[in-house]
């Protein structure tokens, strides 16, 4: 058989992936109309009953599971390829091409274009549900997915995922500095940067950013309140400071990234209302 190459709008967990990136993306821009419309398609492709969702929680059991011994994850990898051998293909197909078609002109072809860190385990994970590469080259996906499912979930978290090219990674960066060029402060565009950068670098360098960020952001509430009384600014900058010393004992994900981002701001507003 004959090697195909992966359809990414034919990957289901690619399509609620990007939805999710776009989710993320209008909710730091604060576009309320874009984000209930990313809502409603997610609950009408997604929800409980779909068989879109169906066949993605098969893709996550080869994409988010870990910690397993070899003899469970080959039956995870068995029981997954037999009960997606059992999802009806038609119905998942013209469910993919009426949520293409919603994408298209409701988001814009442009979505298709979001870089996703996980794209490679999310096209292995197609390849091997789909069975459409030759024998030997099955096999030596499913082992890649054995490997991934019997990793350790520290490895796991702490492995980077690189973009495909450098020309993939250029594209992605230069659409984010079109779509956030006039909406964020600069600091907050300076912080998305780093961001964004960690993919294609050791993230230790957006680790040190990112403190350096937050030890500026901690002094400057200090700054800006400093012989100010008014009982509203110093509990907002108390409760602030608090949530910032707060990150020193947790992860850093995006889930941080957008709180600090949320700081920036509420520290500029604070700032303007101080002076």
């Amino acid at each position: 058989m004959t090697k195909h190459k992966h359809n990414k709008k034919r990957n289901t967990a690619f399509l609620f992936e990007i939805l999710v990136r776009e989710l993320t993306v209008v909710s730091l821009k604060a576009d309320e109309s874009r984000k209930k419309t990313i809502i409603k398609i997610l609950k009408e492709f997604f929800n409980k009953k779909s068989i879109l969702n169906t066949e993605l929680e098969l893709y996550k059991n080869l994409t988010s599971t870990a910690d397993l011994n070899n003899e469970f994850a080959n039956k995870v990898l068995h029981e997954t390829k037999i009960r997606h051998q059992s999802l009806n293909r038609k119905d998942i197909f013209n469910a993919q091409t009426k949520l293409i078609k919603k994408i298209n002109k409701d988001l814009g072809k442009d979505i298709f274009e979001h870089f996703i860190s996980e794209y490679k385990s999310l096209a292995t994970a197609y390849q091997v549900l789909h069975e459409n590469v030759s024998v030997k080259e099955q096999i030596k996906l499913e082992d890649c997915i054995l490997e991934r499912i019997q990793a350790s979930s520290e490895i796991l978290k702490k492995q980077k995922y690189k973009p495909t090219s450098k020309l993939a990674f250029k594209t992605f960066y230069n659409k984010f500095n079109e779509t956030y060029e006039d909406v964020l402060l600069q600091e907050q565009k300076d912080l998305i940067k780093h961001y964004v950068s960690s993919y294609e670098t050791d993230d230790l360098e957006f680790k040190v950013f990112l403190n350096e960020e937050i030890a500026r952001l901690k002094k400057d509430l200090l700054n800006i309140t400093e012989g100010n009384n008014s009982p509203l600014i110093l509990d907002k900058k108390n409760q602030i400071i608090d949530v910032l010393n707060s990150f020193s004992k947790k992860k850093i994900n995006r889930n941080i990234l957008e709180k600090v981002l949320k700081i920036q701001q509420l520290t500029k507003e604070i700032s303007a209302n101080v002076n």
